[in-house]
């Protein structure tokens, strides 16, 4: 946040956070007084449910890529979707659950969901619902980004 306060010359700070990025986000957030407004895009509930679902893609992953070696697919077994997460990572997003957002006051939360079946974890937060199907428990990288998303999270941001 300092370093974008510092390029851009501005003071206001919003944030985007995204799935796990929404946790991210409002834990920055708690941690500074210069976030005036906090766009979150399908919130996860807490970090070591969405740690889990990350293990879960990756056992897909590895069932699709049957040409790997032993030596390969032991050592894939060890990330989350694809990716290497380190262990102090992992035993931080841990740590976070529901309660980071409502460290954050309520008017600065705004949240954009792409299905009506969220409950958001705190009462009163402004939320667009923005239909899309948009399966996150699959492998990110077959997402395509919806049009109407995009426009309503940028609408979101620039809102005064």
């Amino acid at each position: 946040m300092r370093e974008g306060r510092e390029i851009s010359g501005s003071s206001a700070v919003c944030l985007l956070g995204v799935r796990a990025g929404a946790l991210l986000a409002c834990a920055a957030a708690r941690d500074s007084s210069n976030v005036q407004r906090l766009v979150l895009w399908d919130p996860i509930s807490n970090g070591a449910g969405y740690l889990q679902v990350l293990r879960r893609i990756q056992a897909m992953m590895l069932q699709q890529n049957f040409y790997l070696s032993r030596a390969e697919r032991r050592e894939a077994t060890h990330e989350y979707a694809g990716y290497s997460i380190s262990k102090r990572m992992v035993e931080e997003f841990h740590l976070l659950d529901a309660s980071v957002y409502s460290s954050v006051p309520k008017g600065a939360l705004h949240v954009v969901s792409t299905s009506s079946k969220t409950g958001f974890p705190v009462a009163g937060v402004p939320q667009d619902v923005v239909p899309f199907r948009c399966d996150w428990d699959t492998a990110a990288q077959e997402l395509i980004m919806s049009r109407p998303v995009l426009e309503c999270l940028i609408a979101c941001l620039t809102r005064s």
